[in-house]
């Protein structure tokens, strides 16, 4: 089974080329964050897709504001798609 939570925060540090000892992701704001703008937005979506096999709507990548509604939006996906 795949750390899930791992992999996220992987795609995230890469993308942002954050240490997580200084950065806490939970505090990770689309537009709030120096490297977080739209062309980061679109590789940080492009990237989880490919890890996690999901794909997401225009509603969803647009809803996509933060990494906690991120996150959430993964789970419900992946969650759903397991049932």
């Amino acid at each position: 089974m795949i750390d899930f939570n791992k992999k996220y925060d992987e795609i995230f540090e890469e993308v942002f080329k954050l240490n997580l000892n200084e950065e806490s992701l939970d505090s990770l704001v689309y537009q709030m964050h120096p490297r977080w703008d739209s062309l980061a937005q679109m590789v940080v979506v492009q990237r989880i897709e490919d890890e996690f096999c999901i794909s997401f709507s225009i509603e969803e990548i647009l809803e996509f504001r933060s990494y906690q509604k991120g996150l959430d939006l993964v789970k419900n996906k992946i969650t759903n798609d397991i049932r």
